[in-house]
C-alpha cells in the first residue's frame, strides 16, 4: 500500500515538474574498479560533487577512494557505482573542485 502511494505521489510532482533533489542532481552514474588492489582512475567529464551510490566489492572508505574535477580514484579493491554532479548542473562542490569521502 505504502509503495502505491509513494508511486502516486512521485507521479503527481513529476506532473507538476517538481523533480525530487536527487533525481535532479546525481544525473550521471559510473562504474569505477579497483582490480586485484591496484590503484584505477576513471573520467567524470567536469564534476561538482562525487558520491558513492553502490559499493559492489572490497570496502569504500577513507582513503580507498577520492575525486577530483575530471576523475574518480580508486584503490585497495574499491569497487563502486559513483552518482556524479556536473558543474552548472545546480551541485554544491568543494572549494578547489575536488572531495573527499564524508567532505560535505
Amino acid at each position: 500500500m505504502l509503495k502505491i502511494l509513494l508511486a502516486g505521489a512521485a507521479a503527481l510532482l513529476a506532473t507538476l515538474g517538481v523533480a525530487s533533489p536527487a533525481a535532479a542532481q546525481y544525473a550521471n552514474r559510473i562504474k569505477c574498479e579497483s582490480q586485484n588492489y591496484r590503484p584505477a582512475s576513471c573520467a567524470i567529464g567536469d564534476a561538482a560533487d562525487v558520491r558513492i551510490s553502490q559499493v559492489i566489492g572490497g570496502r569504500c572508505q577513507g582513503n580507498d577512494w577520492r575525486w577530483d574535477r575530471r576523475m574518480v580514484f580508486v584503490q585497495n579493491g574499491c569497487r563502486a557505482f559513483f552518482d556524479v554532479v556536473q558543474r552548472g548542473g545546480g551541485g554544491g562542490g568543494y572549494p578547489g573542485g575536488g572531495g573527499y569521502p564524508g567532505g560535505g
